[in-house]
């Protein structure tokens, strides 16, 4: 289901990243904790995938097993319309308050601060008090993010 979030006009994800990596990185990944252990250069970097989500975790990962048939299906499913309309975006009149990270390990602060200026009405908090997890790790991330949109926050 995660890559099906960014699916558009008729095409299906079909793992995109699972694709991607096995193409291309394969060899640069390593995902077993032993095997990493065992490298013969304890040095060398140890690469993440981000929020990726790979076909072979719905036989590996118990908790996923059940969802196999439909995680299958969503992988090749072609029905998806438009993802954003950016000219309604553009013309937005509902307020909106966001929070985007410096150290944000899953998402690029210069492509969502690019992606907020698009938003009429979008006020953007970039902090690196928080990483990817802000919301669910403070309640001082959705506090500061309605004072910014009652406007008691203009110093940004």
């Amino acid at each position: 289901m995660h890559e099906s979030i960014y699916c558009q006009n008729g095409n299906a994800s079909r793992w995109a990243a699972h694709r991607v990596r096995e193409a291309s990185f394969a060899s640069a990944f390593e995902y077993q904790w032993d095997r990493i252990l065992q490298r013969s250069d304890p040095a060398a970097p140890v690469y993440f995938t981000g929020e990726s989500v790979y076909p072979w975790m719905l036989d590996d990962y118990a908790e996923l097993r059940r969802l196999k048939d439909v995680a299958l299906s969503l992988a090749e499913y072609t029905g998806w319309g438009r993802l954003y309309d950016t000219d309604m975006l553009a013309a937005n009149t509902v307020p909106v308050a966001a929070v985007s990270y410096y150290n944000d390990m899953f998402v690029d602060v210069g492509l969502s601060e690019r992606t907020a200026q698009t938003i009429a009405g979008c006020h953007q908090w970039i902090t690196n008090e928080f990483h990817h997890n802000g919301l669910g790790v403070s309640s001082h991330v959705p506090e500061y993010l309605f004072r910014l949109l009652k406007g008691d926050i203009t110093d940004l």
